[in-house]
């Protein structure tokens, strides 16, 4: 099989689920949360509730938790789960779900070589006669997509362009390869992750073990040149801020040099912090007057 030419950024779990069934290690679960809930607000995150299958708790950034009587859940995402699974992992009965991914920037176009790889998954399919499912979505903003597999199903792969999905700088170029494990997949899958072994080298083993058997290029760890890396996901206030500037801005400063600086004010509700106090510029001005 051809190898991946490109720049690995990135080889980790990228999502877990684990749970507890006893009060004990419910309790310490869901104290760890607590601590790291703290930590993620000072990252700029909001707190909010969440719950489902009867589970009530919160979540902030990239942890979710709760509890549901004597059991307790956790759930982690991207970077996050990257550097902190291990030490939830430790404090659980059973993992539900562990998601893994690499992410590399090609040497090519990502949109074309997802849809290379999606004809040698298709043509590998009909020549050994596979049964498992294949499919194509390309989005209207430029985002590419091939699954394999079905979503409901213990395993569940994808392929896609991390550039559109994140608008991310360091995800400029890149495509990332996704499983997701569910049930017992999923315990096999931290089994695997806990033996001893680099995360990073298990992760891309299990990848390479699924596209090779499906007709996928190789993710070579020997012959890609790595730069492995572990980004976090912006905090809820950076996107925020992100969305103030982008979406926000341009109509506050067109309709303020229209003349309606006021009305712009009062509509944003900003009238008892700017229009009520004089800047500190003014304050200097009137002193001195």
């Amino acid at each position: 099989m051809p190898a991946v030419e490109g720049v690995m950024t990135e080889a980790f779990v990228d999502y877990i689920t684990l749970t507890t069934n006893h009060p004990k290690s419910t309790n310490l679960l869901l104290m760890k949360a607590t601590r790291e809930l703290r930590a993620q607000e000072q990252l700029g995150n909001v707190v909010h509730d969440w719950g489902m299958a009867g589970f009530r708790g919160f979540s902030c950034g990239q942890l979710h938790a709760g509890s549901r009587n004597a059991e307790g859940i956790v759930q982690l995402s991207g970077g996050y789960a990257a550097l902190e699974w291990w030490e939830f992992y430790q404090l659980a009965d059973a993992c539900t779900r562990c998601d893994v991914q690499v992410t590399v920037r090609l040497d090519q176009d990502v949109t074309a070589f997802i849809a290379k790889e999606h004809n040698r998954f298709k043509r590998w399919k009909k020549r050994h006669k596979q049964r498992h499912k294949i499919r194509l979505v390309q989005e209207d903003d430029g985002g590419m997509t091939c699954y394999l597999g079905v979503r409901k199903s213990e395993v569940y792969f994808r392929l896609y362009n991390k550039e559109v999905e994140s608008k991310l700088p360091q995800h400029l170029g890149c495509a990332r390869w996704e499983i997701e494990f569910k049930g017992d997949h999923a315990k096999l899958m931290v089994q695997k992750l806990t033996d001893g072994k680099l995360v990073k080298d298990t992760v891309i083993a299990t990848l390479n073990e699924y596209i090779l058997t499906r007709g996928g290029s190789r993710l070579a760890s020997d012959d890609i040149r790595q730069q492995i890396s572990c980004g976090r996901q912006p905090a809820d206030v950076s996107r925020a801020l992100r969305w103030l500037r982008e979406s926000v801005r341009p109509s506050v400063l067109m309709w303020s040099e229209r003349g309606y600086r006021r009305e712009v004010i009062e509509a944003l509700g900003l009238n008892d912090y700017l229009l009520d106090h004089p800047s500190e510029q003014e304050v200097v001005s009137q002193s001195v007057n």
